[in-house]
């Protein structure tokens, strides 16, 4: 996974404070309806999701309202995802510009899938240094 944004934009709970910067790409964050949120791009996930804190944080004190969601997505492992609700959303990055339903999760996750990177043109080659956006360190 590779995570997108910088410091002092809307950032998941749970996140070490060791995220790095490579390829000079560290001030670029994903816009979500105007409001730049780091955000994780995950290679293996379908669904773009923000954790329920966030949505609370950033995007319910703007007057932004959840639909009800259908949608049970599993994570890692076979685990369930409670799903509190969806928006449609308008996602930039760069120049690149997007719809998209964003899921309302319960726990601290806040992924890009892999639908809406392509969308973006974040598909990016993992193993080039130059196009990673920044890197997260893993204990």
């Amino acid at each position: 996974m590779r995570m997108l944004g910088r410091s002092g934009v809307g950032s998941c709970d749970g996140w070490a404070d060791n995220e790095v910067g490579v390829g000079g790409m560290e001030d670029e964050a994903v816009e979500i309806n105007g409001i730049q949120v780091k955000v994780m791009a995950d290679s293996g996930s379908p669904f773009t999701l923000l954790s329920e804190a966030k949505w609370n944080e950033l995007f319910k004190s703007q007057g932004f309202t959840l639909s009800q969601s259908l949608i049970q997505p599993i994570g890692y492992g076979g685990k369930s995802i409670e799903v509190v609700g969806e928006f449609n959303a308008k996602l930039k990055f760069k120049n690149n510009v997007s719809s998209a339903t964003i899921y309302v999760a319960k726990d601290d996750a806040c992924l890009l899938g892999w639908f809406d990177q392509g969308k973006l043109e974040l598909v990016l080659d993992p193993n080039n240094p130059e196009q990673v956006v920044v890197r997260r360190e893993y204990m």
